[in-house]
């Protein structure tokens, strides 16, 4: 079965860590060579000799493309997994979020779940008996429950209290554009880059604060010279994340918008060469007035020209709707494309 990000099928073909993995910083690497991935591959060869946390730094770095890292949702998601394996808890969070978007996210997918419920019932415990950190983890736990509104209240109240992760997360689940632009400026005042990425996207497309694109620059400049992430860097380069284009339509008065799907049947007919790869491109993208995509280019490949050229062709056909009062323009968007 082929599948992309938001249609995900995954299948993990091992139990331990010496499993191959489908993102590296190698557009064609498949194997688990640390050498692969440049500035992580030492931390890469620690997490394979059972450190948590080198695991996380892994899983975090190709999560947000951090540093040299490419964006791999599956790397991100398999090191966040030996990371929960190793004992480190927010590598198990980061694996529960994984199996809430699929629950084939791990062949060990019962023994992953039961570890992330133990690491939530500690971090509930511990808050309980006044740790922040863990409060914070045990509303990130709920987020994806039936609590979810109770725990964006617990981590904008933890945003006031002073965590910077807390501020990040309210921002990103607010109810409303000011109260995201406010935890984001909270957050960033506390240091969390993400945070810092998040106002400055709110003041560049003038969402519950005024439009000032002259400072987002500059918060994105900081975030990218001291934290680099894919969001941060482009941001630098004039693209924002496509996340962000329902919320600018939605400030200009339009309805949400979805992302164009590529033509699977394409996709279908080089499964036979592309067998078991699992990778993630972004494509960046600006639009016109009619909401018709223009300037489209791969800012990061999936590592084979062919997927590569359908994930194009799919961005050029979409139609993003009417971007009339829309002050921003250029957007980055991931596709993955899963052959396991």
């Amino acid at each position: 079965m082929t599948s992309f990000a938001w249609v995900s099928g995954l299948g993990l073909m091992c139990t331990a860590l010496g499993c191959a993995f489908g993102m590296s910083i190698e557009e064609f690497a498949e194997t688990p060579t640390c050498a692969r991935l440049g500035a992580w591959a030492r931390s890469c060869a620690a997490c394979l000799d059972n450190d948590g946390d080198a695991c996380l730094a892994v899983a975090e770095a190709h999560r947000s493309g951090r540093q040299d890292a490419r964006i791999g949702e599956r790397t991100a998601e398999l090191f966040a997994g030996y990371a929960c394996d190793a004992g480190n808890g927010q590598g198990c969070l980061l694996a529960g979020a994984a199996l809430a978007r699929d629950e084939r996210a791990y062949v060990y997918g019962g023994a992953m779940q039961r570890r992330f419920g133990e690491t939530c019932e500690i971090a509930r415990l511990a808050c309980e008996r006044g740790h922040q950190g863990q409060c914070v983890a045990a509303a990130e736990c709920s987020l994806d429950t039936v609590d979810r509104e109770r725990a964006i209240g617990l981590l904008g109240n933890l945003c006031a209290d002073g965590s910077a992760r807390a501020c990040t997360l309210a921002g990103d689940h607010a109810g409303s554009p000011a109260t995201a632009a406010a935890m984001y400026g909270r957050g960033c005042e506390l240091g969390a880059a993400e945070a810092c990425v998040g106002v400055a996207a709110a003041e560049q497309l003038g969402l519950g604060v005024d439009r000032d694109v002259e400072d987002a620059r500059v918060k994105f400049t900081h975030a990218c010279g001291t934290a680099p992430t894919f969001a941060a860097c482009h941001a630098v380069a004039g693209y924002l994340p496509a996340s962000w284009l329902g919320r600018a339509r939605l400030g200009a008065g339009y309805a949400s918008t979805g992302l164009p799907a590529p033509d699977t049947g394409r996709l279908a007919d080089l499964r036979g060469e592309l067998e078991e790869l699992d990778r993630t491109a972004v494509a960046g993208f600006c639009l016109g007035d009619d909401g018709r995509a223009r300037d489209v280019k791969m800012l990061q490949s999936w590592g084979d020209e062919r997927v590569d050229g359908v994930i194009l062709d799919a961005v050029r056909g979409g139609r993003f709707g009417e971007q009339a009062g829309v002050e921003h323009r250029c957007w980055w968007v991931p596709y993955r494309v899963n052959y396991r």
